[in-house]
């Protein structure tokens, strides 16, 4: 009898045992998996608080335009260097305009202007560049941010492409001569909306990529930088002006002569009246 309590008591222990050890080791793992999720729930709520950096902005699309006014000593020296360096940032001079003068006439000799197109990535250095080829007078920046503009003429051309595509199907399944008119009128109306718009975004695309600097141009000089004398070329000057005296005398006489050729009916009239007036006269006084 004591044998047989002995190996319950034995048994009852050891399942008591096993059933402790279970239940911690299920403890064990409830918690770390409560603390592996809490940790990655955690991961995904830090990741959405992380502030955005300029690479996420790096699409915005932005029309940069620029103006310089610039004094220069040399004229044609500056036109020289500013279309060397803006070809040498892969650029190009969009238009321009040269005006030529006598400079010795004149305070200010040529001048003109330039439309350049460089590299938006280089249009601060690109001011700043061209400002130092003289003594800039005026310069100033802008910039229009075209970024929604820009994504609703891409949904815009999105959609027309999908409703071309729509339509080419039922043009394919289309059996009636009218229907397949009808159709391809509706679908040349959305390819020239799609043309429409494509033209659009591809000036845009020009407009960010290449920014736009106009130069106006004027060269300077000092006053006192040439001298005038006031007896170069004195005979020519003395033969030009007695001949211009000449020419005047002679314009003067062929207007008299003309004046009395306008006048020689009127003064005939008043000969032909006072002839008459003097033989009354004389009738009288005899």
């Amino acid at each position: 009898m004591k044998r047989l309590l002995s190996m319950f008591l034995i048994m009852a222990f050891l399942v008591f045992a096993v059933g402790c050890g279970v239940g911690v080791s299920k403890s064990e793992g409830g918690v770390a998996g409560d603390y592996e999720v809490t940790e990655d729930s955690k991961g995904i709520a830090d990741d959405n608080l992380v502030p955005k950096t300029d690479s996420d902005f790096s699409q915005d699309k932005i029309i940069r335009n620029g103006k310089i006014d610039l004094f220069t000593d040399d004229y044609q020296n500056t036109v020289d260097k500013i279309t060397s360096y803006v070809t040498g940032l892969d650029g190009f001079i969009q238009s321009s305009n040269d005006g030529y003068v006598d400079s010795n006439k004149l305070a200010y000799g040529s001048s003109g202007f330039m439309v350049v197109r460089v590299p938006s990535v280089k249009f601060m250095d690109s001011m700043e560049e061209i400002k130092s080829y003289g003594r800039p007078t005026d310069s100033s920046t802008n910039t229009e941010n075209i970024t929604g503009t820009y994504k609703d003429l891409e949904s815009e051309l999105k959609s027309f492409k999908i409703e071309e595509e729509r339509l080419l199907t039922y043009l394919t399944k289309a059996e009636k001569i009218e229907d397949m008119l009808t159709i391809e009128k509706e679908l040349t109306r959305v390819r020239t909306e799609i043309n429409s718009r494509a033209s659009i975004l591809n000036n845009y695309d020009k407009l960010v990529a290449f920014s736009t600097i106009t130069i106006n141009l004027t060269e300077s000089k000092s006053a006192t930088g040439n001298i005038d004398s006031p007896f170069s070329d004195f005979g020519l000057k003395i033969s030009s002006g007695f001949a211009a005296s000449i020419n005047l005398m002679l314009n003067i006489l062929a207007g008299l002569i003309l004046i009395l050729i306008r006048l020689l009916p009127f003064l005939i009239i008043v000969g032909v009246a006072l002839l008459i007036l003097w033989f009354f006269k004389k009738k009288n006084r005899k």
